[in-house]
């Protein structure tokens, strides 16, 4: 679940079945952002299928949203997009109470991923790991009752993507879910489709849930659908300005992110841009110093570039919220940053 509108860092209350001031029951707390968002899970109580009201009440401002959900009879995958050898989260209702349920991969004649007992309400919950052949796109997982015959299903996509330019945060350059290309297969390799630009590129294009990501030498950012090849959107922010450095994008926000250089004039600051991943509309911009030749990562639901120019004066390693475009923090020194930013995840460093 996610929201906005909070206090910065303050708690939120999620409330099941919530009616007006007073009623439903606080399931889970989870803490605003730096620019009042909120986004986190809970799960969910024991109740009776049918449609019930989730609130996010936040506990200093008494800002409240609140949505619609409908608990009823099936199966679900958290995440449900995954790469192959990932574990995920198997949940569903309406399966006979206490009974065994297995967990298949697209077919209950291949063998099953995992078995787990339904409780007493006949409610599952159970980690699965994706099966390292899983073929890419559209798959199914199936659970199915043992002794009631109930049989569920979930949707589950299977992606390696490769959002940043590094790969992951810490940039090890390398793609540990990739199974379909290696060295036994990589000579063989033969173009699908060509796509043109009209100036040239200096940047490397990234790819994520089906789409790859370009960014060009007069200002553009553009998607292609990484099968075809058709030119899914092209988003200008009108400034001409060149892009050395790779876009980077965040499935989890459904955010791309573009930096620039401001025409090679040493006077003139460079914008950086987020758009929607799926549509190229424009979400929030921001002028900083200098330029971004660095290649971006992003962690924490934060994103963190370094800038740079010739002169090598006093640039800055930034740290900027997704979501907003607000700047969590700065750090200047002497020196340009030229190469990645990378970020340990284990060390928050």
């Amino acid at each position: 679940m996610s929201g906005q509108g909070y206090a910065a860092n303050e708690t939120v209350h999620i409330i099941w079945n919530y009616t007006g001031p007073g009623t439903g029951n606080d399931i889970a707390d989870v803490t605003a952002g730096y620019s009042g968002t909120i986004q986190g899970n809970f799960t969910v109580p024991t109740a009776a299928n049918g449609a019930y009201s989730v609130a996010a009440l936040g506990a200093t401002s008494n800002s409240i949203t609140q949505n619609a959900f409908t608990l009823s009879n099936g199966l679900g995958t958290n995440p449900s997009s995954i790469s192959p050898s990932q574990s995920g989260t198997a949940v569903g209702s309406g399966f006979q109470a206490n009974e065994s349920v297995k967990l298949y991969w697209n077919d209950t004649s291949s063998i099953a991923l995992a078995t787990t007992s339904a409780d007493a309400n006949g409610n599952i919950s159970q980690a699965v790991t994706i099966p390292t052949s899983a073929t890419p796109g559209s798959n199914t997982l199936i659970g199915v009752g043992q002794t009631s015959g109930s049989t569920f299903s979930a949707p589950v996509t299977i992606n390696t993507n490769w959002g940043d330019f590094g790969f992951d945060p810490a940039h090890h350059r390398a793609n540990p879910y990739e199974y379909g290309l290696g060295a036994g297969n990589v000579a063989g390799l033969q173009p699908k489709w060509t796509g043109a630009t009209a100036v040239g590129l200096k940047d490397s294009p990234v790819y994520a849930n089906g789409i790859v990501y370009i960014a060009t030498m007069d200002g553009l950012l553009n998607a292609y659908n990484a099968t075809s090849g058709v030119l899914l959107w092209s988003f200008n922010p009108h400034s001409t300005f060149r892009n050395y450095s790779a876009p980077v994008v965040d499935p989890a926000t459904g955010l791309v992110f573009l930096g620039t250089v401001g025409s090679n004039d040493e006077g003139i600051p460079s914008p950086y841009y987020a758009v929607d991943a799926q549509t190229g509309v424009l979400q929030w911009s921001e002028i900083l110093n200098w330029h971004q030749v660095s290649f971006p990562t992003v962690a924490f639901k934060t994103l963190y570039l370094g800038t740079s120019h010739l002169d090598h004066n006093s640039c800055s390693i930034y740290a900027i919220d997704e979501v907003s475009g607000q700047i969590r923090w700065q750090y200047t020194t002497d020196d340009g940053f030229w190469g990645a930013i990378g970020v340990d995840t284990n060390t928050n460093t």
